[in-house]
């Protein structure tokens, strides 16, 4: 498996992992059904579909296109955002992120949508800086949570070499270091970078914080995509 499938991989995971946080925040399944049987009152939908909407952007209070689907689109360049500054892996996440927006990717045989994932020696690059950033940013803290940890069991089970399985484990035990691994990031990959950072944790803590912020500095990530980044994750600058 490339590097670049594996980054996508764990992108997913732990963007799940919040949005099940967001899910039980929201009275979990009890909340669901209240939801679905009042048809739902959300500004992204009505009934499950809003729901769900709510759940992946993590809150429901937020309008706007927001949530999982338009985050992985700004991974892998495909977002609407506009900004230059986003690049593109090609299909990193692509496929993905259309299908967290809705849009029709089921009739696409899954073995076609994963050959666009592979990738060549620039992708590469940047997948191995992208899963460095979330394997810093999930312990920035000094911890890893339950549903961080369930997500990583689930990406280590899902490691299909020992090649990917050492990457997640040197990402993971790597000293904190927002500064050296900026220089590792490949010109025109910044916003990527940063945002596979800020997809795997919600900045709640001081720490996260300030590794976001130390990581952003590092990037020299102007303020405007710094917060549009946050905007289109639902996360707070």
């Amino acid at each position: 498996m490339s590097l670049k499938r594996m980054a996508m991989k764990m992108a997913l995971a732990f963007a799940a992992a919040k949005g099940y946080q967001a899910f039980k925040g929201q009275g979990g399944m009890a909340g669901l059904k209240q939801k679905m049987s009042s048809g739902g009152t959300s500004a992204k939908g009505g009934g499950l579909a809003g729901m769900l909407g709510g759940l992946v952007s993590g809150s429901t209070a937020q309008g706007g296109s927001g949530g999982l689907g338009s985050m992985l689109g700004g991974l892998s360049g495909s977002g609407t955002s506009g900004s230059s500054s986003m690049g593109g892996m090609g299909g990193l996440l692509g496929g993905l992120a259309a299908m967290a927006g809705g849009t029709a990717m089921a009739g696409r045989d899954q073995h076609e949508q994963m050959a666009q994932a592979e990738a060549g020696p620039a992708d590469e690059a940047t997948a191995a800086a992208m899963i460095r950033a979330i394997g810093q940013a999930v312990r920035a803290d000094g911890e890893i949570d339950d549903e961080e940890r369930a997500a990583l069991h689930d990406i280590m089970g899902d490691a299909e070499s020992a090649q990917d399985r050492r990457a997640i484990e040197d990402a993971l035990n790597e000293p904190l270091d927002p500064n050296g691994l900026a220089r590792d990031v490949p010109i025109g990959s910044e916003a990527q970078v940063y945002a596979a950072a800020l997809t795997a944790i919600d900045p709640d803590h001081p720490a996260e914080k300030q590794f976001l912020s130390d990581f952003a500095r590092a990037l020299r990530l102007d303020a405007g995509t710094i917060q549009q980044l946050h905007d289109t994750a639902g996360k707070p600058v």
